[in-house]
């Protein structure tokens, strides 16, 4: 039923999508640089639908990367974590052992019972 619902809603997006697209078919002149840096500058010449659609895409697409990329660095943080813990607990290990050296060294021998 969830699918059916979906199915639905999508075709009703896209039908209002094709029917923005077919009431602005009005042709707009874009530049993408000003004449300073582009002689004769980049210009396209579109439908007024297809700039708006391709700029609210645009900005989906960019959300999306920008929300991914949030994602991954807290993805990545458990990782990072793991690895700091295993250095820690292996310099944890050398310390101890260390400090058991120095307490065998530091304790007094016993002096040994001479054997009758």
């Amino acid at each position: 039923m969830k699918r059916i619902i979906e199915f639905a809603l999508f075709l009703i997006l896209l039908l209002l999508i094709g029917g923005f697209v077919a009431e602005n078919p009005a042709r707009t002149t874009v530049a993408f640089l000003p004449e300073a840096l582009a002689p004769g500058g980049i210009r396209l010449a579109l439908p007024l639908g297809l700039i708006v659609l391709g700029s609210f895409a645009l900005g989906l697409l960019l959300g999306a990367l920008l929300t991914w990329l949030g994602l991954l660095r807290r993805l990545i943080a458990p990782w990072r974590n793991a690895r700091r813990i295993a250095e820690l607990e292996r310099e944890l290990a050398v310390l101890r052992a260390e400090r058991e050296r120095a307490q065998a060294a530091a304790s007094p021998q016993a002096p040994a019972v001479p054997a009758r």
